[in-house]
């Protein structure tokens, strides 16, 4: 349908890597309840949320590589890309273990004692501890080391990787035998497979790449403050983002009765999968907006790929508001149709105008501003508080709608603005 090294041809690859693993996942969950009991699957999805939150301790260095590492294959700088490539994984590799010394902390000040489960259960969690801490830097590594396979617009093998590694994932905990299973197993067991994915990356990687196999690193000030200044601007937005994502459901939840809670939260859940197509195309052009463009055709490919967003998300979005009444009937019944209907439409347009700015963002990053897009998150933060409260506490969860939605258009705005000036 598209040449190998199209754009488009990486937006559905991309793509593709995001959507089989949910989709797997849609069919293995029900199961993984029934085989694992519902108290020990609880246990597993925050182990799950536990390992994907501390991969956070890359300090945004894995986007730092692809952002170096694609000026530098443009310009066959081999050396400089050696150097950058071994001084960023360094730093990855001694960041995530304090994330690991965390959890060992954890464990050894037993405060997951503090969890409401079993007896049986707590001493799952207690074993299992030691493996989740010895994947942190596992997972922080592969994650540098797709970094740099997206630099040089590998996103067939990144994507074909990650959809091994989600299916392995789901399905992994079936395989254990029923006298063997345990969370501290089924924590092994994806501890392995994290560990062999890694192996596969870096067989990959120095089998492709001469010039990695010899290490060398930095050993200037200047570019470790380089590297670590634009890493730290990235894990400003990585932690203010979720924050905002989330925080919601909390002061949701002391601003209306929790019967009112899901009214809101359901339709959010289902229009903020949406936002895995905007990520799809902006991780595509990220390593060609960072090589050597000039501004003219940085400006071009930033144009198209804000319309094809337009035209992908708008004609679903469409059909989704459009819809919206009858969607909520055939899929939840009851009351969601009259109640959530108004919410659904409002996010939804909040979806389609921040669908709309992971390009701006995009480029503000890709020409070494990761500063701004940190800033305006931070800025944004106060008054987004109070717009929530303000209209959640007048217009309940359509007001809570309608805040989330006017804080990602004023966002869109002001992405925009600053990308023209700059």
């Amino acid at each position: 349908m598209f040449r190998l090294s199209s754009l488009k041809s990486y937006f559905l690859i991309n793509l593709a890597g995001q959507i089989i693993p949910l989709i797997v996942g849609l069919f293995t969950i029900p199961k993984l309840i029934t085989y694992l009991g519902i108290e020990r699957f609880g246990a597993l999805s925050i182990v799950w949320v536990l390992i994907g939150y501390f991969s956070l301790f890359d300090f945004g260095l894995s986007r730092t590589l692809t952002y170096l590492a694609s000026k530098l294959f443009h310009q066959k700088k081999w050396s400089d890309l050696n150097k950058t490539f071994w001084t960023v994984l360094g730093l990855v590799s001694g960041f995530s273990l304090l994330g690991s010394l965390m959890i060992l902390l954890f464990k050894e000040l037993a405060l997951y004692q503090y969890i409401k489960a079993s007896p049986s259960l707590l001493l799952e969690i207690n074993n299992s501890l030691w493996p989740i801490a010895i994947s942190i830097p596992i997972v922080s590594a592969v994650t540098a080391l797709r970094g740099l396979l997206e630099a040089d617009e590998k996103f067939y093998l990144v994507n074909f990787l990650q959809i091994l590694l989600g299916v392995y994932t789901f399905v992994s905990p079936l395989l254990l035998p029923p006298d063997q299973l345990n969370l501290a197993n089924i924590v092994y067991l994806i501890l392995a497979g994290r560990f062999f994915f890694l192996i596969l990356h870096g067989i990959y990687i120095f089998t492709t790449y001469d010039f990695i196999r010899r290490i060398e690193i930095f050993k200037t000030k200047s570019k470790y403050l380089e590297i670590l200044k634009y890493g730290g601007w990235l894990t400003v937005s990585n932690l203010v983002n979720p924050f905002m994502v989330y925080l919601d459901r909390f002061f949701l939840s002391l601003i209306i009765p929790t019967s009112q809670v899901a009214y809101y939260t359901t339709p959010y859940e289902m229009t903020s999968r949406l936002l895995i197509i905007p990520a799809s195309i902006s991780r595509a052009i990220f390593p060609r907006l960072s090589g050597p463009l000039s501004a003219e055709q940085s400006q071009h490919l930033a144009k198209k790929s804000v319309l094809a967003t337009l035209g992908v998300m708008g004609l679903i979005c469409a059909v989704i508001a459009g819809g919206s009444y009858y969607i909520l009937k055939i899929w939840l019944g009851g009351d969601f149709p009259e109640k959530s209907q108004s919410v659904l439409i409002i996010l939804t347009l909040g979806v389609l105008i921040n669908s709309l700015a992971y390009t701006p963002y995009t480029l503000l990053q890709s020409k070494g501003r990761a500063d701004i897009t940190s800033k305006l998150h931070l800025a944004e933060l106060p008054f987004y508080l109070v717009l929530f409260y303000f209209l959640t506490l007048h217009f309940g969860i359509q007001g809570a709608a309608a805040a989330w939605s006017l804080r990602f258009a004023a966002d869109t705005i002001l992405l925009f603005y600053f990308t023209k000036r700059i």
